[in-house]
């Protein structure tokens, strides 16, 4: 009767089993790497389109009235209205090189309102997706806000 060697495996060798563990952690290691990577290009891009926003919104809170303003004078806080009809312009003057400049991907105004004197500025931009691309999602789309109104102090 033959005898099994203490350093035999009954079911065969094991060679070569670490290096499969090793490949799998090392591919999911790069595909945890590489999704949040992606997600931070979006979470910058969100938070930039949100600060051109809000930046937008208040260049269009700056557009008064100003036959009113001249007719009630500096003084009399009543006097400060917006001229809705000029908010939309100076928004899209504002963002205008920003646009040219090409500074987000995609920079678009979904739109621009006026109610209450409160302007309220929607943006749109696409973030690249490096990585994803892999995977054929090259880009998604980010949206941000932002609502500023005059106020004046006492």
């Amino acid at each position: 009767m033959p005898t099994q060697r203490w350093d035999s495996h009954p079911l065969g060798s094991d060679r070569g089993s670490t290096l499969l563990l090793q490949l799998f952690l090392i591919t999911s290691l790069l595909t945890v790497v590489a999704g949040i990577s992606d997600v931070g290009r979006v979470i910058g891009a969100r938070q930039q389109l949100a600060a051109t926003a809000d930046q937008a919104a208040i260049a269009g809170a700056q557009a008064l009235d100003l036959a009113a303003y001249y007719a009630n004078g500096a003084s009399n806080a009543a006097g400060l209205a917006l001229d809705a009809r000029a908010v939309e312009p100076a928004v899209l003057r504002y963002l205008a090189p920003a646009v040219a400049a090409q500074q987000q991907p995609g920079l678009s105004v979904d739109s621009v309102s006026v109610a209450d004197g409160a302007v309220t500025v929607r943006l749109r931009c696409t973030a690249d997706l490096p990585f994803a691309g892999l995977l054929g999602l090259t880009s998604v789309p980010v949206h941000a806000s932002a609502t500023a109104a005059l106020q004046v102090g006492a």
